[in-house]
């Protein structure tokens, strides 16, 4: 959505790690999730934070987002040959630097967050062993296994919201996602709508 990530140098982590999973490719989008519970639980789990997952590619802590994912697919027929998760996360970055390029109402980071700043190479160590874990997870047992602790991290979970793509605006309410990920809305008359791609506010 022509929406750039920029991060003051030697401050975030921005990487991308690319898998060859061999799996159908409808499952495909459900690498975001995966990533997105992997990303949430490291920085949980080192920087002692309550991470929320915003439907499908984003990391909130309170109001404000730390991090972002956007996954590209190459597939051959109706099976994936290989993807690329890209992740952008602010580590370090100070309410100064927000300031200075016009994030601070939007974004914030560790450090903001949590007044410390935070060791970059420890931090991406974990990202990698809990993504290797949530991917084998994923790999062996499918989505199903990782709806649970992507749900309970959920912002906006019950709350009225507008999903927006290429072609159609949907409103309702937010109720969960599917087995496969897929994002779940209540309408006005209570008919459930599903949605597998689109920006979610």
């Amino acid at each position: 959505m022509s929406r750039p990530w920029q991060a003051p140098q030697s401050k975030g982590i921005m990487f991308s790690l690319l898998v060859t999973p061999h799996l159908p490719l409808h499952t495909a989008p459900q690498l975001t999730l995966v990533t997105a519970v992997a990303v949430a639980k490291a920085c949980e789990k080192v920087a002692n934070v309550s991470v929320s997952i915003k439907w499908p590619n984003d990391l909130y802590i309170g109001s404000k987002k730390i991090a972002g994912i956007l996954t590209e697919v190459q597939a051959e027929g109706s099976r994936v040959e290989m993807m690329v998760a890209g992740i952008g996360l602010n580590v370090n970055e100070t309410t100064q630097e927000m300031v200075e390029r016009g994030l601070e109402q939007k974004a914030s980071s560790l450090y903001i967050e949590t007044k410390q700043s935070w060791n970059r190479k420890q931090l991406l160590q974990e990202i990698f062993s809990e993504f290797e874990h949530e991917y084998e997870r994923w790999i062996n047992e499918g989505f199903q296994s990782i709806r649970n602790d992507w749900e309970r991290r959920a912002l906006l979970y019950g709350q009225t919201v507008t999903v927006t793509d290429q072609h159609r605006v949907v409103k309702g309410k937010m109720v969960g996602i599917t087995d496969d990920g897929v994002l779940r809305l209540e309408d006005e008359t209570g008919v459930e709508r599903l949605i597998y791609s689109g920006d979610l506010q």
